[in-house]
């Protein structure tokens, strides 16, 4: 946890300038003006969605896939909702657009991972390995640790989150619709 939620601080800066990466990558002006203020509010879901990565990875080493399978399928389904509330205003929300999809993804990123850090500290196989002991207090040698076996695996997440990100980078070069389609489509 502590690794991730530092990672994801040395790199959160960067996304700031969403726009001005795009526009040097080619992409249209409104597209990537749309990017930035959708960017900007989402990266603050990038916590949440690496715990979720180290909750996965925990609960399957317990062989307890199940609890994730039934928060990442509530996510789903709150996601939605909350996509249908807040791009287009309703519930009484107000209609945001862009910006709505980024406070949906937000909400849900936060609110997926509750059960699981619920479930981490009141599950009685989870309760012996007390994950949460001294979180306030970094253990070095243990990040150093994981660090060293992670890193493979991360590089390998990388490549494939990379990969994405370049055949969306490439369909945002055919057009708005194009990108649109591509997002549909994943």
């Amino acid at each position: 946890l502590w690794r991730s939620t530092g990672i994801v601080t040395l790199f959160k800066p960067g996304l700031w300038f969403t726009e001005a990466v795009l526009r040097a990558a080619g992409q249209e002006a409104a597209l990537a003006s749309l990017a930035q203020d959708y960017v900007r509010i989402a990266q603050w879901a990038l916590y949440p969605a690496v715990w979720l990565v180290v909750f996965r990875s925990y609960f399957s080493a317990l062989e307890r896939t199940g609890i994730v399978m039934v928060a990442m399928f509530g996510g789903v389904l709150l996601n939605a909702a909350l996509n249908w509330m807040f791009i287009f205003g309703n519930w009484g929300a107000p209609a945001l657009g862009i910006r709505g999809a980024a406070v949906a993804t937000l909400g849900t990123a936060f609110i997926v991972v509750v059960p699981l850090v619920i479930a981490a500290v009141w599950m009685p196989l989870s309760r012996k390995y007390a994950i949460f002991v001294r979180i306030w207090k970094p253990d070095w040698a243990a990040i150093a640790e994981v660090l060293r076996l992670g890193a493979p695996i991360s590089g390998t997440l990388l490549a494939e989150v990379g990969l994405f990100v370049m055949a969306s980078l490439m369909l945002g070069w055919l057009g708005t619709v194009a990108l649109a389609a591509h997002g549909i489509a994943l």
